[in-house]
C-alpha cells in the first residue's frame, strides 16, 4: 500500500504522456479509466466522512487526577454501501498516549468499543475522536478528515481535579497554623473563646447566642468575636509558566495545585482565614474563611491557567504593600528566580515567609544549590516532586 499509490499515479502520468505523444485512443481510454477510479475513490471517502454516524460518551465526566475514566464509542453504518477503511485517532487525557482505531464497516454494521483512560494531569480536557483517515478499498486516496471542523461535532469535556490530600501540619509554616490554633468563629460550643457579649439584636445568628449568659442575665446575649485577633495567612500562587516544557511542565503544575489545595484544607480546617493571591492576566484575590470555601478553591485549581505575565519578583514586589494584618506569607511556585530571593528576605522582616517548590518527577540540577541558598537565608522551604508522598513531604516526616 505504501508504494502502490505513487506507482498508480505515476503510471497514470506516463499513460497520459504516451497518449498525447502517440494519439492512440486506447491510451486515452486507459487514462480516463484510471482518473475515473481515483475520482470514484475520492467520492467514496467524502461520502463516508459526511455520512459518518457515531455515539461517544465518557463516564464519569468529573474525576480526580490519578484515576481513570471510561470512554464508550459506538460507530454504525446505516447505509447499504460499505465504509472504506478508517483509522480513527482519539484524544485522551494523557497527551503522551493517544489512541488509534482501525476498522471498516459493512452495510448496516455497528461496532462498539470501550477504553479505560488514565488521567495523569488536572484540567478541563477534550476527549474523543479527532481525525479520521479514510482510505478507499483500492488504496488510491487517503483522506484525513478532522472531525473538529464540523459545526455539530464536539469532543466530550472531561474535568480532572487535583487530588485533595489532608495534611496534619505544614512543616514550613510557622505560627498558628502549624501549632493548630483555631480562630474564634461562631459555633454551638459555649466554651469557645470570644471577645465580648452584647444584648441580642434581631437578625443575630442563633449560633452566636451565649445561652449560659442569657440564662443568668435573663435576656438573650450574643457573643462578639474580635476579627483583629484572627491569624491571617497570604498564600501566593505563582501561576507563571514553569521553566521546563512538555510533560515536566504539566507535572510541576499538578504538584503546585495539589500543594496549594492541601495547605488551604489545613488552614480552613483549623479555621484560619487565608487569602489566595494569583497574578494571571490580572491580580486575583480569593478569600477563604471556612471549609465551605474549599470546594470553590478545588474547582478553581482544576482549570486555572499558568499564564502569569509578571515575573515572580514583580509579583512579590506587588504584594509587599498589601501585607497589613498578614502574619504569614506562603509562596507556592514552580520556579524561583534569583531576583526574587532578596525580596523574600526583605518581606521576612515584616511577616513570616516560607516557600513550597513544586517540581516534576525528574530532578533539577539546580535544586541542591537552591536549597542551600534557602538555608543560608534562614527561609523555610520544601521541595515537592511529582510521584512523592505529598503528605509526608509537606509534613516533613522524613
Amino acid at each position: 500500500m505504501r508504494f502502490w499509490r505513487p506507482l498508480y499515479y505515476g503510471s497514470a502520468g506516463v499513460v497520459l504522456l504516451a497518449a498525447l505523444l502517440s494519439g492512440a485512443r486506447f491510451l486515452f481510454v486507459l487514462f480516463l479509466a484510471q482518473a475515473f477510479l481515483a475520482l470514484a475513490s475520492l467520492a467514496m471517502n467524502l461520502w463516508a466522512a459526511l455520512s459518518f454516524a457515531y455515539l461517544q460518551q465518557i463516564d464519569p465526566a468529573v474525576t480526580v487526577r490519578g484515576r481513570s475514566v471510561r470512554l464508550q464509542l459506538r460507530i454504525h453504518n446505516e447505509k447499504p454501501i460499505p465504509y472504506p477503511l478508517m483509522r480513527i485517532r482519539i484524544g485522551t487525557p494523557d497527551p503522551d498516549r493517544p489512541l488509534s482505531l482501525d476498522l471498516g464497516l459493512a452495510p448496516f454494521e455497528k461496532r462498539e468499543f470501550e477504553f479505560r483512560l488514565d488521567c495523569p494531569h488536572r484540567g478541563e480536557i477534550p476527549v474523543g475522536m479527532t481525525v479520521i483517515d479514510f482510505v478507499d478499498i483500492f488504496g488510491l486516496v487517503r483522506m484525513p478528515f478532522d472531525m473538529r471542523v464540523l459545526p455539530y461535532y464536539r469532543q466530550r469535556m472531561l474535568l480532572v481535579r487535583p487530588r485533595l490530600l489532608e495534611i496534619d501540619r505544614l512543616a514550613v509554616l510557622p505560627g498558628e497554623a502549624r501549632s493548630g490554633r483555631a480562630r474564634a468563629v461562631p459555633s454551638e460550643n459555649q466554651d469557645e473563646p470570644f471577645s465580648t457579649i452584647r444584648t441580642y439584636r434581631p437578625g443575630d445568628p442563633m449560633n452566636r447566642i451565649h445561652w449560659v449568659q442569657s440564662v443568668r442575665l435573663r435576656q438573650l446575649m450574643t457573643r462578639r468575636f474580635d476579627p483583629a485577633a484572627e491569624p491571617r495567612v497570604l498564600l501566593l500562587l505563582d501561576l507563571g509558566a514553569p521553566r521546563r516544557t512538555g510533560r515536566d511542565a504539566l507535572e510541576a503544575q499538578d504538584v503546585l495545585c495539589e500543594c496549594a489545595l492541601a495547605i488551604l484544607s489545613l488552614l480552613l480546617r483549623r479555621r484560619i482565614p487565608v487569602s489566595t493571591v494569583s497574578h494571571s492576566r490580572q491580580r486575583e484575590v480569593r478569600p477563604g474563611r471556612s471549609l465551605a470555601d474549599l470546594e470553590d478553591f478545588h474547582r478553581w485549581l482544576a482549570t486555572v491557567p499558568f499564564d502569569a505575565r509578571p515575573s515572580l519578583a514583580d509579583q512579590l514586589a506587588a504584594e509587599a504593600g498589601t501585607l497589613a494584618g498578614v502574619r504569614s506569607l506562603v509562596l507556592v511556585t514552580t520556579r524561583l528566580e534569583p531576583s526574587a530571593l532578596p525580596i523574600l528576605l526583605d518581606l521576612k522582616r515584616r511577616v513570616t515567609v516560607s516557600c513550597v517548590m513544586a517540581c516534576p518527577a525528574a530532578a533539577d540540577g539546580d535544586e541542591p544549590d537552591l536549597a542551600a541558598r534557602f538555608r543560608q537565608a534562614d527561609l523555610p522551604a520544601v521541595f515537592v516532586h511529582e510521584g512523592e508522598d505529598l503528605e509526608r513531604v509537606l509534613e516533613d516526616r522524613s
